[in-house]
């Protein structure tokens, strides 16, 4: 490893202590995560590469029909990133210039990328302590007329569990 080092910053009148460790952090270890599937993202592989749909064909439909099972929705629909299904959602509403739309203050830049994109303005809510998703609480008094939806994104897949108490009142019929 490393050796750890102290460095003394003194501000009048208090002393912050800082202590410095070098160490090595990967960023994302895609081996560790990957390697145990090799078998199956190999197989998937083949069958893609052997049939020549890289888009759409039976891989992607099957991938839906999973996602829509698991969302418990009626049909699932496969987008190249988590950029384009907020995108290609906001403009299915049809929200755009004028509108409003909540998100959380702790969520990747494309969650405010896409709503700017669509011409509506991103709120942005504070979060959760504990999880770091949108905190239910402090979604009310962000509320206005030109509200027109709330993303509330999860942060590196910590999924925020919403109760009954945690509903907005009178939160029929949003989107």
């Amino acid at each position: 490893m490393g050796t750890s080092r102290i460095y003394l910053y003194k501000p009048s009148p208090v002393f912050l202590v800082m202590m410095f460790v070098p160490m090595k952090v990967p960023l994302l270890d895609l081996r560790r995560q990957n390697l145990p599937l090799e078998a199956e993202l190999v197989d998937a592989f083949r069958r893609v590469l052997t049939s020549g749909q890289f888009i759409q064909g039976p891989e992607v439909e099957q991938f839906e029909s999973a996602a829509a099972a698991v969302a418990g929705a009626r049909f699932g629909i496969g987008m190249s990133s988590g950029t384009d299904a907020i995108l290609v959602a906001l403009m299915a509403l049809g929200i755009g210039p004028g509108g409003e739309v909540i998100c959380p203050s702790f969520t990747f830049f494309a969650t405010a990328g896409s709503i700017a994109r669509v011409g509506a303005r991103p709120v942005f809510a504070d979060s959760c302590p504990e999880c770091f998703n949108l905190d239910p609480a402090g979604i009310e008094p962000l509320i206005t007329s030109r509200t027109k939806a709330i993303i509330p994104c999860t942060c590196s897949a910590r999924r925020r569990t919403w109760t009954r108490s945690s509903r907005l009142p009178g939160a029929t019929g949003w989107r």
